[in-house]
């Protein structure tokens, strides 16, 4: 896989174990990049796994209302 292998939504959601709607909001918000061509959102595997990352490391908190939060 390349640094810009991209997933979905769903993909991220699951990733993060938070809901779809959750993830829509935080990407509405700016709080994970990605982009919208179209319908669908496709967010980068490696910003997710950044996320993933900054919560294990206690920089974050998936599940909160916002990442960080």
């Amino acid at each position: 896989m390349s640094a810009n292998d991209l997933v979905t939504l769903r993909e991220a959601g699951e990733m993060l174990r938070v809901s779809g709607n959750t993830m829509r909001r935080w990407l509405r918000l700016g709080y994970v990049p990605g982009a919208k061509p179209g319908r669908d959102w496709r967010i980068r595997r490696v910003d997710v796994e950044k996320l993933l990352e900054e919560v294990n490391d206690g920089r974050g908190s998936v599940g909160a209302t916002e990442p960080g939060g």
